[in-house]
């Protein structure tokens, strides 16, 4: 049985510091969405590609952070390291699509769909004893930040079309 099912890591109340640390790296997402509302010309295009670029790297950030819970146990099963490419994908591959397109559409929507199956995969992990227990409140609301920002950059490209 790995470590997260016994003791101290089945608390399911959110330490400070994971408060904390889940926190500030999430928040330039809605704020850059709130940025592309109230920044002039140019700035809502140079802010739109900041959080594509911090919400990949986030995103790489996270599972490199799914593959070191799976060291927990004896081994990662194929399904964590199927998962752990999946999202390593997104985060890359969004950096990569920033480079490459000239549309914010792709990168966001690889973004939205790694972080959502963070908000879904993490408390389960955690209810099965294969995260911390906090993981099962801590993910959602926190993949919740990030999602809002990242929808709401949809949307507002997707209504304003201003050049990026």
């Amino acid at each position: 049985m790995s470590e997260w099912g016994t003791g101290a890591y089945r608390d399911r109340h959110i330490p400070r510091s994971s408060l904390l640390l889940a926190s500030i790296p999430i928040l330039p997402l809605p704020l850059a969405a709130i940025g592309w509302l109230l920044l002039p010309f140019p700035w809502p295009g140079v802010v739109l590609w900041l959080a594509v670029w911090w919400g990949g790297a986030i995103l790489t950030f996270l599972a490199g952070v799914r593959r070191g819970l799976s060291f927990q146990g004896i081994g990662a099963s194929l399904a964590e390291l199927v998962l752990m490419s999946w999202l390593f994908l997104m985060g890359a591959g969004a950096i990569a699509a920033a480079l490459a397109v000239h549309t914010p559409l792709l990168p966001l929507t690889m973004l939205v769909l790694g972080y959502a199956t963070i908000a879904i995969v993490d408390p389960a992990s955690a209810r099965r004893g294969r995260a911390p227990a906090h993981f099962e409140t801590l993910r959602p609301w926190q993949m919740g930040v990030a999602l809002i920002g990242l929808v709401g950059l949809i949307v507002e490209w997707c209504v304003t079309k201003v050049p990026v």
